[in-house]
């Protein structure tokens, strides 16, 4: 699993450019992460001339959310501009910084409260191999209530992963929803291995196989709670989410129903074009740290201690580097941080160091 090290924040300056910069500001304290504001202009022009005085109207507009970002204390790059195919040029850049999240902004709002994302985000999210997270004009910042569908895939599993992590970093309230998919009567009898009721059966076996992989799920100590419905996925996913009154789902790319060998399932789809809250969708390449195994605590103890008796001999440099290796593995380790603080004003990086407290602050409050 990664890290959320470098969030790309990919915006068009659209109605969800305030949700945007302040959800990714969250994000970037609570993990630490370095955000990289990125625009591209959408032109295919061969005047060297016009191409630089669209970068130039993109730069200007980059400043204020650039302003908006150090005044939340967190590590901002310089913002990049770029002209060409939008899609194209977001997926370069993700590839280029090495992203662990993209994050883009959704469209207008339809007349029925409903925002459909856009060809450009749907196309970012069929071809990226990074999470995708889009946010919905509006969004709480607090994002306390995240729904998650769940079908037993390896794919709904990352994303119920992924889920928890968010749940915990929040302290939001975190609902795991299942949607048993109407089957013909073939499907439904050969997957029960019966003749009789195999409607009632299919649906009970798979509730029993949802509820027993619950059973089996860490969700440490969330405010959880699980939700089975029949139908469409898509249309209870969409149901489920609007009467929770959820900021977040955080699904799979793909799961056990549609053309699973896609990188994005249809089910996704249909959310993406009618989004009630903010989606973030995780493909092979998870969005958040696991949990460590008892042998990677005691290493990263280990590592911690080494780190503390470097800044001790005033070591700093080298200090540095041990409690990022830390923090690579346990982004919410406070002692690393307020370390890593130490070493950053004894080196004059005093920036950073106010960065590191900051966020050692914002754990302490959280916990």
């Amino acid at each position: 699993m990664r890290s959320l090290q470098t969030l790309l924040l990919a915006t068009d300056f659209g109605p969800a450019t305030h949700s945007l910069m302040l959800i990714t500001a969250r994000l970037a304290r609570v993990f630490g992460s370095r955000v990289v504001p990125l625009h591209v202009v959408d032109v295919h022009s061969d005047s060297v001339l016009v191409d630089y005085y669209r970068r130039q109207i993109g730069q200007r507009l980059m400043d204020p959310l650039v302003a908006a970002f150090a005044e939340e204390a967190v590590e901002v790059a310089h913002p990049v501009v770029l002209t060409g195919s939008v899609v194209d040029q977001i997926l370069r850049k993700a590839d280029e910084i090495e992203a662990d999240m993209i994050i883009l902004g959704a469209g207008h709002p339809d007349d029925d409260g409903t925002v459909s994302s856009g060809p450009n985000v749907e196309a970012v999210m069929q071809r990226a191999h990074q999470p995708v997270l889009v946010i919905r004009p509006e969004t709480p910042l607090a994002l306390q209530k995240i729904l998650c569908p769940f079908d037993g895939s390896e794919s709904s599993l990352r994303g119920l992963k992924n889920a928890i992590r968010l749940a915990q970093a929040f302290q939001a309230q975190l609902q795991v929803l299942s949607v048993v998919p109407q089957v013909n009567w073939l499907t439904a009898a050969t997957e029960v291995g019966s003749f009789s009721n195999v409607h009632e059966q299919y649906s009970q076996q798979w509730e029993e196989s949802f509820h027993a992989a619950l059973r089996k799920t860490d969700f440490g100590g969330l405010n959880w709670s699980s939700d089975v419905r029949i139908g469409s996925a898509s249309q209870e996913i969409l149901a489920a989410a609007t009467t929770m009154g959820a900021d977040l789902i955080v699904m799979g790319a793909t799961g056990k129903s549609g053309v699973t060998r896609m990188l994005l399932g249809s089910t996704t789809r249909r959310v993406l074009r009618k989004l009630p809250c903010s989606l973030l969708v995780v493909h092979d390449e998870d969005a958040l740290q696991e949990e460590m195994h008892a042998d990677d605590v005691k290493v990263n103890q280990l590592a911690y201690e080494a780190a503390m008796s470097l800044l001790a001999e005033q070591s700093y440099e080298a200090a540095l580097r041990k409690f990022d290796r830390v923090l690579a593995r346990n982004p919410f380790h406070i002692g690393a941080l307020e370390g890593k603080a130490q070493a950053c004003e004894a080196l004059g990086q005093y920036e950073r160091a106010a960065r590191c407290h900051r966020r050692a602050e914002i754990l302490r409050q959280e916990n």
